[in-house]
């Protein structure tokens, strides 16, 4: 029973990721047809469709995705773009074998495919209101889920549509402190639900928007004994807030505190941190917090993770937990000086 249900419940889970995909950025790919060369090959809601079928039919498709490292935007426009070749080489082979006629159109669209800055720029826009857009969305359904509706409904009030906070007091009966306090579980919602638009993640599509106090934790399992290094990605949201946002690490017992110096209000580059420490259990926490400080705008961390650096045995050089002749080998094999 159990072998004739698995396949149906990977199918079930394929069609669901497929789904998503679908729904999230068929705008984004339809602006990238729509801002090149390729109208001339049909409507852009068809050609994206017709790549769609193409290539999530195979079961591998987002699975090489995710093996690439490549951002799902980016690895979508290679996609598409292929996909369009491929469609050109198509049609000039049904051309070459049916009645003469015209090739311009064909030939025109084919030979805009090499102009793709203005369609890269128009996904890169349809893409960035598609993640507002779903950001929106799930934080409106966050808050409605957990019965707190109406935080989003007083920040929709004073953030679009530009009411004062008395104002607000007045019509809802809640106090101008609760309306703040309201405005901070909005942006707290949607730290976790999506991503910031600060520029581009450090890795992969999404990064974490810490706000003023927001914090990430994680109960990992470690070997006592054993040294640990903790790695992640510092960057920060700039468009308000202190000049400095400041991040503390804490890795079991090892604490420290790292800074991002803001450059002006555009997107901030990012840059590596690290924390060592030594393991004296099994299970070891680590704790990401923002001290930024009665801002919105924060901190943005990425690419975290954490590694076993310690060596068990200095002479086991091949790791296989004995010092022997194999290890003298390697030893020899590679001695002399280090590559630069």
């Amino acid at each position: 029973m159990d072998a004739d249900i698995a396949p149906s419940i990977a199918q079930a889970a394929r069609a669901e990721l497929n789904a998503h995909v679908m729904s999230r950025c068929f705008e984004p790919l339809r602006a990238y047809v729509q801002g090149g060369g390729w109208r001339g090959f049909g409507e852009s809601a068809d050609l994206v469709n017709g790549f769609f079928a193409s290539r999530l039919d195979k079961p591998d498709y987002l699975l090489q995705w995710r093996e690439s490292g490549l951002p799902l935007r980016r690895w979508l426009m290679n996609g598409l773009l292929l996909h369009l070749h491929e469609r050109a080489r198509a049609e000039r082979r049904m051309l070459r074998r049916a009645e003469p006629c015209d090739p311009g159109p064909l030939e025109r669209v084919a030979g805009a495919m090499d102009h793709a800055p203005e369609a890269e720029r128009a996904m890169d826009r349809a893409w960035a209101d598609a993640v507002v857009q779903a950001a929106v969305r799930d934080t409106v359904q966050a808050l409605e889920q957990s019965g707190r509706a109406q935080a989003w409904a007083t920040f929709r009030r004073h953030f679009v549509e530009g009411a004062a906070h008395d104002a607000i007091a007045r019509e809802t009966g809640v106090s101008v402190k609760e309306l703040k306090a309201h405005a901070k579980l909005v942006q707290r919602v949607r730290a976790s639900s999506s991503c910031n638009t600060q520029g581009a993640p450090k890795f992969g599509d999404f990064f974490v928007d810490l706000l003023d106090a927001g914090e990430i934790r994680q109960a990992i399992a470690t070997t006592p004994g054993k040294s640990y290094r903790l790695t992640f990605w510092l960057s920060g949201d700039c468009a308000g807030g202190p000049a400095t946002k400041r991040v503390t690490a804490s890795l079991g017992s090892a604490t420290q505190n790292f800074d991002h110096a803001c450059v002006g209000s555009a997107v901030q580059a990012w840059r590596s941190c690290t924390l060592e420490f030594i393991a004296n259990s099994a299970i070891t926490n680590l704790s990401l917090k923002s001290l930024a400080g009665g801002s919105s705008n924060g901190p943005l961390v990425d690419g975290v993770r954490v590694e076993d650096i310690s060596i068990s045995c200095a002479g086991d050089v091949d790791g296989d937990g004995e010092v022997t002749g194999s290890d003298i080998g390697l030893v020899l094999l590679n001695f002399g000086p280090c590559p630069q």
